[in-house]
């Protein structure tokens, strides 16, 4: 078995038990950095499992909502 092979496999032996309580059809949505637009990682993410999503091109607004929730979310925490 092939590295990238491997990877794959133990990435998505790692992530699949998380998305269990959520059914099918997470939206996993990211900006357009180029990890997240890979070939590798879309392979990753094949199937009915998780749907990939990115922002628009030039349109930084698209993650705003998104950041600002996550920054409410760790700022209620923290205090």
């Amino acid at each position: 078995m092939s590295e990238p092979q491997l990877d794959r496999q133990v990435c998505r032996r790692l992530a699949v038990p998380r998305l269990e309580p959520w059914g099918t059809g997470v939206i996993f949505h990211s900006d357009r950095g180029c990890q997240y637009t890979s070939t590798q990682y879309a392979r990753l993410a094949d199937g009915p499992r998780i749907r990939l999503s990115v922002g628009r091109k030039g349109q930084c607004g698209d993650n705003a909502v998104a950041e600002s929730f996550f920054a409410t979310i760790k700022t209620e925490m923290l205090d």
